[in-house]
């Protein structure tokens, strides 16, 4: 599988990275260095446990901030950040900044983010597959 090139891993490594390497010859030093950096900034080193987050609270905070707290609040709920993308990310953050009540963001897996009496919650999808019947 480490040479098999129809895998993206496979091409980025001996396609890509060698293609940037004549740009930049440190680019494997400078990408590692980034994707430190941002396991630090972005990791869920953040305190947010599965309980439901105040709105008052989370508009306190810029943006950056917002998603990280978020992404520590996901990952406590559901116990990992598995197909959570930067757009559900963004949807979430809207939710919470909206004026508007009652909305729900649908995330991957069947789970859902609901904005109600001032604060965010997580829950399970109830809604039934429809055309299931006799």
């Amino acid at each position: 599988m480490n040479e098999d090139e129809t895998f993206t891993r496979v091409r980025i490594r001996k396609g890509l990275l060698p293609l940037l390497q004549d740009f930049n010859p440190k680019i494997v030093e400078r990408l590692t260095e980034t994707a430190r950096l941002l396991r630090e900034e972005m990791g869920t080193e953040t305190e947010s446990g599965s309980e439901d987050l105040k709105l008052a609270d989370l508009k306190q905070l810029s943006g950056a901030e917002m998603s990280k707290l978020l992404r520590a609040w996901l990952t406590a709920n559901r116990g990992n950040l598995k197909q959570i993308e930067l757009k559900h990310i963004d949807a979430i953050r809207r939710l919470a900044n909206s004026r508007k009540s009652g909305k729900t963001v649908e995330l991957p897996g069947g789970s859902v983010v609901v904005k109600e009496d001032g604060k965010l919650s997580f829950g399970k999808n109830k809604v039934e597959k429809r055309g299931s019947g006799a």
